[in-house]
């Protein structure tokens, strides 16, 4: 399902994060690291404007719901909003059996390892969802991965083709030309190939 959600995600007009606390900040990390790449996600920096951005999405666009426990109530009602309108929905929990799993088109799962009542903090939940975050943005990269070269080398100004001569030159260079250790042995296969 990762592959599937990436390509909607690749695919889409737009794409918007929804999420509220740990899982919010996770998300707002991830769209971060989709700016540098030269990809704009959309997230709404005011609590409680969430349900407006659902609201301005259309069926081209894809939506990224975010929650642990697949509990939260906010991120629910933009599930239902978003799936009446449409919208493609991808959602990150650790809950199989939510209602925000049920909505949504597809559903990636993490491990279930906190119980809602009973943490002193988030980091389980945490760490898990922005290490699913960053497998997603790893696999994004992959998808764009010719597009995202190209533009390192526009912006270094390198013929890729060019520096590879240049390393394999001088990478080669001494065994061709200095008769000691390897390249003494470079030097004996290269004489007795061409003898024979």
């Amino acid at each position: 399902d990762m592959k599937k959600a990436c390509i909607m995600m690749k695919n889409a007009k737009h794409v918007a994060l929804f999420g509220v606390g740990d899982a919010y900040l996770a998300g707002l990390a991830f769209q971060a690291s989709m700016t540098r790449t030269g990809t704009n996600y959309i997230v709404t920096p005011v609590y409680g404007e969430q349900g407006h951005l659902a609201k301005t999405l259309h069926p081209d666009d894809c939506a990224l719901l975010l929650s642990y426990s697949g509990s939260t109530q906010s991120t629910i009602d933009n599930a239902k909003s978003l799936k009446k309108r449409k919208i493609p929905t991808i959602c990150i929990t650790a809950n199989a059996s939510s209602e925000l799993a049920k909505i949504c088109d597809i559903s990636l799962f993490l491990p279930a390892k906190e119980d809602k009542g009973h943490r002193i903090a988030a980091f389980f939940s945490r760490a898990s969802m922005e290490y699913y975050l960053n497998v997603m943005y790893s696999y994004l990269y992959v998808l764009d991965y010719d597009k995202h070269i190209k533009e390192i080398d526009n912006k270094l100004n390198i013929d890729r083709r060019g520096a590879s001569c240049a390393l394999a030159f001088g990478l080669e260079m001494p065994y061709i030309v200095v008769p000691l250790g390897f390249g003494l042995i470079f030097q004996g296969i290269v004489a007795k190939n061409l003898t024979e």
